[in-house]
């Protein structure tokens, strides 16, 4: 009896793939939108050229609540950042 199947050589298209259900009430989908974006690639820009914008929306979506509230939510270089 054969337990494993032998690896796969095509994974252009991945192991498991989501229905359409399941996209739709992921978290990144529900956040795309909520920011306006209709692409993933237009978040994913966005979230890399307006880091403290991305991070603070994302705060916000976690419902994160501060005793003080920070000064900024990102600083500085992305290989070095300062965070809140």
């Amino acid at each position: 009896m054969r337990v494993f199947s032998p690896p796969m050589t095509d994974t252009r298209h991945g192991v498991w793939r989501p229905d359409s259900a399941t996209v739709r009430g992921a978290n990144l989908t529900v956040a795309m939108h909520a920011g306006g974006f209709g692409t993933y690639e237009e978040f994913h820009g966005w979230s890399v050229s307006d880091r403290s914008g991305f991070w603070q929306m994302t705060v916000d979506r976690l419902g994160i609540i501060f005793d003080d509230p920070p000064r900024g939510i990102l600083e500085g270089p992305a290989e070095d950042p300062t965070w809140l």
